[in-house]
């Protein structure tokens, strides 16, 4: 079974029931998805995605901090049948810059942590059409489309991207400790 399957799988039978919780222990909060919500906002995600050019083989950039929404990022990604390229968080803007270009990325989905590192190199990143910034509105920069109100835009429905079990799903960049 294709993962994505067994998320849409578990919403279906778990809808209710938690899938996701985040504490930031720090700042007293806790926030939490259930299976419905986690399947929805992926499914969101992949047809605003769709809808601006994402299609089958293509790549998409994951560059985000743990928080709540990174799995249904994750998850929309896949369900377009495009490669999630998820970046680690400790690299360099040119880290960044580098695996972009290797990765011939066509979107951009980044946290707040990594703007300054995005404005740095957002011009030679000739190939990315889409961004979009999961953070709060008042940083989000002017290139960037706001990660709320993107995948508002998406329906809840699955984009019905045929994906089969020899699908090319991912692309890891590793210093090769992994």
């Amino acid at each position: 079974m294709i993962i994505t399957e067994i998320l849409a799988r578990n919403a279906r039978m778990y809808g209710n029931d938690t899938a996701l919780i985040e504490r930031e222990p720090a700042k007293n909060l806790r926030r939490v998805m259930t299976w419905k919500e986690f399947d929805d906002l992926a499914n969101r995600l992949a047809n605003a995605l769709i809808a601006k050019g994402i299609k089958k083989g293509d790549k998409v950039i994951h560059l985000m901090m743990n928080c709540l929404e990174w799995l249904p990022v994750y998850f929309g990604i896949l369900r377009t049948g495009a490669w999630a390229v998820p970046l680690n968080f400790r690299f360099t803007a040119e880290d960044i810059k580098y695996c972009s270009e290797i990765a011939e990325a066509k979107a951009v989905i980044f946290g707040e942590e990594f703007l300054d590192r995005i404005d740095a190199i957002k011009s030679d990143l000739k190939g990315v059409k889409d961004f979009v910034f999961l953070g709060p509105s008042g940083q989000r920069p002017g290139y960037a489309l706001s990660f709320e109100d993107f995948v508002k835009s998406g329906a809840t429905e699955d984009p019905e991207v045929p994906v089969s079990l020899l699908d090319d799903a991912a692309l890891y960049f590793t210093s090769g400790t992994t």
